[in-house]
């Protein structure tokens, strides 16, 4: 835990866990291709759903007993729902939790890694940043399981839902916010950290910018897939036309 004591965003250290999430999510999916069956695969994704989502449980009742505030354990930003949705999503191998945990999930993790903040609070911030890494990471490789093993894939009308879906979730944590006073998806104040929103303007003019931005991100998650469909819908009209 040593690695995450004296943590500054953008240093060597930084860059070094980044590149560790990466190999670890690379081992963790395609392995099981070379390694098991179709029976031991299914094995586990279930495993890896239960393990995530008894995580997810595990760290919030470590940082309970931490000190952390009850609000802080509250699973409600956008990366917490993320996660336990996909831990659900892999127990059940259900096609619409997929459909929105590749756009949360994708986008948030890529976010999240870019500009880390801890996780929970905690007495001891190491532990924060090594939640942070580990559920992000456990989102990313949640989303290439089924990707890679399950041939899931997201829709340009799952883009447009999991828009609205994120939109109609903020407007209920606004409520949740002013009720508890408290800071989930940084739409009540920008986080202490460095972000993405330090370029976005003052509050509230900067979550009029994350909306822009998220929308963009979503659409560039989706881009490989919009490509392969344009190309594969002009490729096979071309071929057609060739043969007649």
């Amino acid at each position: 835990m040593s690695i995450f004591t004296n943590f500054e965003a953008y240093s060597l250290t930084h860059f070094f866990l980044v590149v560790l999430c990466f190999l670890i999510t690379a081992l963790v999916v395609g392995l099981p291709k070379l390694l098991l069956n179709r029976k031991g695969i299914k094995r586990l994704t279930i495993l890896l759903g239960v393990l995530f989502l008894s995580y997810e449980l595990c760290i919030r009742i470590i940082s309970g007993f931490g000190g952390a505030p009850f609000t802080e354990l509250l699973p409600l930003h956008f990366c917490h729902v993320s996660a336990i949705m996909c831990g659900i999503m892999l127990i059940t191998r259900n096609k619409t939790l997929f459909q929105v945990t590749y756009f949360w999930g994708l986008v948030g993790a890529a976010v999240s890694f870019m500009t880390p903040e801890p996780s929970i609070v905690h007495p001891s911030y190491a532990f924060g940043y090594f939640i942070h890494f580990v559920s992000h990471t456990a989102i990313v490789i949640s989303v290439l399981m089924m990707i890679v093993h399950y041939e899931y894939r997201p829709q340009m009308r799952s883009l447009k839902q999991a828009v609205i879906a994120a939109n109609v979730y903020m407007l209920f944590i606004a409520f949740v916010n002013g009720f508890l006073n408290t800071n989930f998806l940084f739409i009540s104040e920008k986080p202490h950290t460095a972000s993405l929103m330090d370029y976005l303007g003052p509050w509230p003019y900067y979550i009029i910018g994350l909306e822009i931005l998220g929308i963009f991100l979503f659409f560039l998650v989706y881009l490989p897939y919009y490509i392969r469909d344009y190309l594969d819908t002009h490729v096979t009209s071309k071929n057609c036309m060739e043969k007649s």
